[in-house]
């Protein structure tokens, strides 16, 4: 079960210290990874509002600009902090579906 970036962000202050899976997807050109680290910072957007998220850990193949992401921790006045291992990544949307199983 996930909030939609934009419901957490419209009023923040409720949110602040809860667990929480966000949903949005991430900015282009705002993952910045710290040099020999496994440090992230990025900015995950829904609906025009815009979360920024920290995350130490590996992190998907899927996890590119744009991508649909839903995000696991807790949202503190600073942003996002990301738990381990809580970034999942889809593709983005303009890629289609791989076949089911016997489609080709």
């Amino acid at each position: 079960y996930y909030k939609h970036v934009e419901e957490v962000m419209g009023q923040p202050d409720p949110w602040y210290g809860k667990n929480l899976q966000l949903h949005g997807f991430v900015v282009p050109d705002s993952i910045m990874r710290k040099r020999n680290s496994m440090e992230y910072r990025f900015k995950v957007q829904s609906q025009g509002q815009i979360v920024d998220a920290t995350y130490t850990g590996v992190v998907p193949d899927t996890f590119k600009d744009e991508a649909e992401v839903v995000i696991k921790g807790r949202l503190t006045p600073a942003g996002f902090e990301v738990e381990k291992d809580g970034v999942s990544a889809k593709c983005p949307s303009k890629y289609e579906a791989a076949p089911g199983p016997g489609g080709r």
